[in-house]
């Protein structure tokens, strides 16, 4: 469970649209590997999937993600139907999870 700074620092982060670029910005030059400035689905999912590893939940190399799932995933951050995650739409996504993350906390 995390203390009131984390709280207080997610918090801060969701306020601070410059934290939020260089935080979109930090993704993308890790994850963009074909460095076209979207994520892809491959990209997308190797995001999601490191992501997910971070919660100590599993490890990276064992995690599968079952395709119907992914692809739910993909096409609601994909708000344009573009095919690719832009950076505005990561933003939209790494805000959702850092909202879940504090009402999560909140309500526990």
């Amino acid at each position: 469970m995390a203390g009131e700074k984390e709280k207080a620092a997610i918090k801060s982060l969701l306020e601070d649209e410059t934290a939020m670029k260089c935080i979109v910005d930090n993704i993308m030059t890790e994850f963009d590997k074909d460095k076209n400035g979207q994520l892809d689905k491959e990209e997308t999912k190797l995001l999601i999937k490191h992501f997910l590893s971070q919660s100590e939940l599993c490890d990276e190399g064992d995690l599968q993600i079952p395709d119907e799932l992914y692809n739910n995933i993909f096409q609601a951050y994909d708000s344009d139907g573009s095919g690719a995650i832009d950076k505005d739409e990561l933003a939209g996504f790494i805000k959702q999870l850092l909202g879940e993350l504090l009402s999560g906390e909140e309500s526990a």
